[in-house]
């Protein structure tokens, strides 16, 4: 996928599990990034295989360019992943597959 032209926007990446009852724990993850032009199909998807640290979720961005003719112009695109119940105690969730890569803390809300 040609992620190098997905440019992950600055401070914009936030994780956290929210446990508040009712309902199971769920994890969430978000982040915004733009493409060059619009017609792009962009998505956060769970990179596999997962990294050595099982504390570290590893998170890929998916990116495909549009076929034919597009805007041109920079185009924002608001990333989100989630998981329910989380499938691991994740201490930080790392973003890969933009430019430039990120890490975040995973916060908890109980």
């Amino acid at each position: 996928m040609a992620t190098s032209a997905v440019k992950v926007l600055k401070n914009t990446a936030h994780a956290w599990v929210n446990s508040m009852p009712p309902g199971k724990p769920k994890l969430m993850v978000i982040v915004a990034v733009t493409t060059p032009t619009t017609g792009w199909t962009v998505k956060l998807v769970r990179a596999n295989p997962q990294g050595i640290n099982p504390a570290i979720l590893l998170l890929r961005i998916d990116a495909t360019p549009p076929k034919g003719r597009a805007g041109q112009m920079v185009t924002r695109h608001e990333l989100r992943y989630e998981e329910s119940p989380p499938k691991g105690k994740y201490t930080e969730a790392t973003i890969i597959g933009g430019t430039p890569g990120v890490t975040v803390k995973v916060h908890q809300i109980a």
